[in-house]
């Protein structure tokens, strides 16, 4: 598959690995529940991790004096390193590489699909902080960048 390799940046290594790990398991879910059963869980569980997410931003930016709302806040407590991504130049909020979505690419139609439910997990991160994404280009589907549009949520 060549997309691993040990001298990689250990975070964008992980991030791959965790690509990999989402792929198999949420793979074997469809396989043994079915397509529609099998998507209903897999959204499910993300919208858990999402919320464990949330929370633990939450935690860290009560530590840290922040009201957790808004894009500064969550920019200051977000706990995804972009150790990995790469920026559209001169937009701040468009990425031209994802390591996440390289990876599914790499897995096939079916990993493409999968880690589109993955991508929704955006939107539930940026509603956590009162914010509303609109995604015009993700990658997942085809585009050449992932925009992210973000607005107060109304």
């Amino acid at each position: 598959m060549g997309f691993l390799r040990s001298g990689e940046d250990p975070a964008l290594r992980m991030a791959k690995l965790m690509a990999v790990l989402y792929y198999c398991l949420s793979k074997e879910i469809l396989d043994c529940l079915g397509k529609e059963e099998g998507k209903r869980v897999v959204g499910k569980a993300i919208r858990e991790f999402a919320g464990i997410r949330l929370a633990n931003m939450y935690e860290e930016a009560e530590e840290r004096g922040l009201r957790p709302l808004g894009l500064e806040a969550y920019l200051e407590v977000r706990d995804m390193p972009s150790t990995g991504w790469e920026k559209v130049p001169g937009k701040p909020f468009s990425f031209a590489y994802c390591p996440l979505e390289d990876t599914w690419r790499k897995m096939g139609e079916q990993g493409l699909e999968l880690g589109a439910l993955y991508c929704d997990i955006d939107y539930d991160l940026f509603a956590g902080f009162g914010l509303e994404l609109v995604r015009p280009a993700c990658r997942i589907t085809g585009q050449q960048e992932c925009e992210f549009v973000l607005r107060r949520a109304k």
